[in-house]
């Protein structure tokens, strides 16, 4: 055999190591090319079709759209790569959650649809508008990634004290689990038909959010199925029962972000109860469930509020008797309109939910006068007031300032909608720090909220070993608020997250406090309630 001499030296492999970036330490082999071809052939493939008239405009702005769809696709593409996918890492959440839809897909169904029917007048000069958000998209998305790269965060989450950890065996969890969620839907179902009006915001209380005991409950049993194999056949049939339950209730409540955020709780529990991340193949069965049911959920959820409407005038006092009558005839609706129609009607329902790249394009053309309506309303100052708002509890201090009705200003001002509604489009963090101080306000506070992410995800997740249950928990109901926090205020995704660990932190309490009642041997009063899970 014809063989050089000397010591036999492996030919190196081409692995590229990246440290502190947003997706951690992992090899990044072929990720960064697979994201430049997807944004070149997305351009090529659009670039024939684009309107003759502005053509240079819009020519930008599909390069735009085809170099933000490549950054927001990267990261996941690094872990296809990797062969380990985190569904929940919060920067892959937020691109799947809204980042790509809301801004790629609007991007391209504006450059080749127009301004959506339905919604305001559209601006004078939309091209022109559309390149300039892109542009403030770019500059957002990449402060929000450079905050999460940040050391900081990192820091500032292993200063924190660690999550509750305490052992929540699955036979001994089983009943308490059960009967908890039973009082916890109970509360909801209570709230629901004895309240006037879905949007009576002076009832949202403590006792509203209490409710979510029963969410809770569901996603913690669904952990303990898929982390113990073992018991599994034992936690079958509760789990089964609170998921009949929970979509009953789902399906009769017309809130299509409900349904579909509890679908990620779901998926959540899944893959953290399985590993910190999933395989290729266990990645497309994750996605496509949400795919599948998305336009079946997006239609028959809208008619059931069509149909409430209809026949009471609003969705309020939601017996039981409401609620089946109106599921019933929005499923009749929905099985008299053929496939086509109800394709269609999913289509403009999704085009019209998707708010984002528009409402940016609202807030550009809104000139001077916006700011003086700003003025009058008392809430040009929004985001400096929220935030000290936000660590005053509601309980102490009932006269606290309501966002909501900060909000339907926002849409009366940007979106001329009444001022007797409160169902109005969305702001938007980018939009309203935009709005707020222009440029320099939208860098710094997209960098804040990259370093609160990484704040998060480093104190409940941390880099390595198993994710405990508890942990699991706080971390999915403080991530997956990210879908509604991008179509709310810049200051809605620390609301959402300081009301959220209140009620965590009490539903823990009140897991332990019920243990030691039952006089369970697995947890004595010796045992501290906060300790960090083992490796």
């Amino acid at each position: 055999m014809n063989q050089r001499p000397g010591p036999h030296k492996p030919r190196p492999r081409l692995v590229t190591k990246t440290q502190g970036n947003c997706m951690g330490s992992t090899p990044a082999i072929k990720s960064p090319g697979y994201a430049a071809l997807l944004g070149g052939a997305l351009f090529l493939c659009f670039f024939p079709f684009l309107p003759e008239q502005g053509a240079a405009t819009l020519s930008l702005s599909l390069f735009l759209t085809a170099l933000l769809a490549a950054l927001f696709l990267y990261p996941l593409l690094r872990g296809w790569v990797d062969g380990q996918v985190d569904l929940f890492h919060p920067i892959s959440f937020a691109v799947l959650a809204y980042l790509f839809p809301n801004y790629v897909i609007k991007s391209l169904y504006l450059l080749f649809h127009g301004w959506p029917e339905g919604q305001s007048s559209c601006p004078l000069y939309l091209p022109q508008y559309q390149l300039m958000a892109l542009l403030l998209v770019l500059l957002a998305y990449l402060a929000l990634a450079l905050g999460y790269w940040l050391r900081l965060g990192e820091r500032l989450g292993q200063m924190l004290p660690a999550p509750p950890h305490f052992p929540l065996d699955p036979g001994e969890s089983r009943g308490l689990l059960l009967a908890l969620f039973l009082g916890g839907y109970l509360l909801i179902y209570v709230l629901a038909a004895t309240w006037s009006g879905f949007y009576e915001r002076e009832h949202e209380t403590t006792w509203r959010q209490l409710s979510c005991i029963g969410y809770y409950c569901f996603f913690l049993m669904a952990f303990l199925y898929f982390r113990h194999p073992a018991a599994a056949p034992r936690l079958k049939l509760p789990l089964l029962f609170m998921a009949v339950i929970t979509a009953a209730f789902l399906l009769t409540s017309g809130s299509r972000y409900a349904l579909l955020m509890h679908i990620m709780y779901f998926l959540g529990a899944w893959q953290f109860a399985r590993g910190r991340g999933l395989s290729r193949s266990t990645l497309l069965k994750a996605l496509a469930v949400p795919i599948i049911l998305l336009p079946l959920v997006l239609v028959i959820s809208t008619n059931y509020r069509l149909v409430a409407y209809k026949n009471y005038g609003s969705r309020s006092h939601e017996t039981a008797s409401k609620r089946i009558d109106n599921f019933s005839e929005a499923i009749v609706k929905t099985l008299n309109s053929n496939v086509s129609e109800n394709v269609d009607f999913a289509y403009e329902i999704l085009i019209n939910r998707l708010p984002g790249l528009d409402t940016l394009i609202v807030v550009l053309s809104a000139g001077p006068q916006a700011k003086a309506l700003e003025r009058a309303f008392g809430i040009d100052n929004n985001i400096p007031d929220d935030l000290f708002w936000m660590l005053v509890p509601r309980l102490f201090y009932p006269e606290k300032p309501i966002m909501m009705e900060r909000g339907k200003y926002f849409g009366y001002i940007y979106w001329g909608q009444p001022l007797s509604i409160y169902s109005f489009p969305a702001l938007t963090p980018i939009a309203d720090l935009y709005r707020f101080g222009g440029v320099l306000a939208l860098f710094v506070g997209m960098l804040v909220m990259g370093i609160f992410l990484k704040v998060v995800r480093t104190w409940l997740i941390g880099k390595e070993g198993q994710v405990g249950a508890y942990a699991a928990l706080f971390y999915i109901y403080l991530i997956t608020p990210l879908r509604g926090a991008f179509e709310s205020s810049y200051t809605s995704l620390f609301f959402v997250t300081s009301r959220c660990l209140v009620v965590l932190y009490s539903f823990v309490l009140l897991i332990y406090l019920c243990y030691l009642l039952l006089n369970r041997p697995s947890v004595s009063s010796k045992k501290a309630i906060y300790r960090q899970p083992p490796a």
